[in-house]
């Protein structure tokens, strides 16, 4: 009985998965903060506004299918030289805090820290999952390094279907030399 549940429950969710097709992505420029991101291929331009800091915050999204993608790419005005991989983390968790109350988000599964881009040994990565206000539900990957702040966000009603192309999209961030 148990195995026929479970049938009628994993034929549907696969139906889904087999309907979804994730967008071919691209190493593209974050604006004029010398980092790349494997991004959707159609991304527009990004957007290039000052904060209040004097940093650079360089921001694109395009919708495909059911879902966004988002891109913010932050080329700090002054690099933060003394500051540590962890301290850098911390600076991550702090903007990503501050996009939660942007976003109206109710709803957070808890930052995973300890992720790593093999090529930059001095860069942190913060991974979540978040729930806004409206129902929509968002993946999102935070790097950061002394120089450049970058997030990834993915977000539409559902689930996104596809985990190897999230974790593409997710780490997909490169920084500049």
């Amino acid at each position: 009985m148990r195995l026929l549940l479970l049938s009628f429950f994993l034929i549907p969710v696969s139906l889904l998965a087999q309907d979804f097709t994730a967008p071919r992505f691209v190493k593209t420029a974050v604006g004029e903060t010398g980092c790349f991101a494997y991004l959707p291929q159609d991304m527009p331009e990004f957007e290039m506004n000052p904060s209040e800091d004097g940093a650079e915050v360089y921001t694109a999204e395009v919708t495909v299918g059911d879902f966004a993608y988002s891109c913010i790419g932050v080329k700090f005005s002054e690099p933060f030289s003394d500051s540590s991989p962890d301290d850098m983390e911390a600076l991550l968790e702090s903007y990503l805090d501050f996009l939660k109350d942007a976003f109206e988000i109710e709803g957070s599964a808890g930052y995973g820290h300890g992720h790593t881009l093999e090529a930059y040994p001095d860069a942190r990565g913060l991974l979540d999952y978040w729930r806004d206000a409206d129902g929509l539900e968002y993946s999102i990957m935070g790097w950061a390094n002394q120089s450049n702040l970058g997030v990834l966000i993915i977000y539409g009603k559902t689930e996104y279907p596809s985990v190897s192309a999230a974790n593409m999209y997710l780490n997909g961030w490169r920084f500049g030399k």
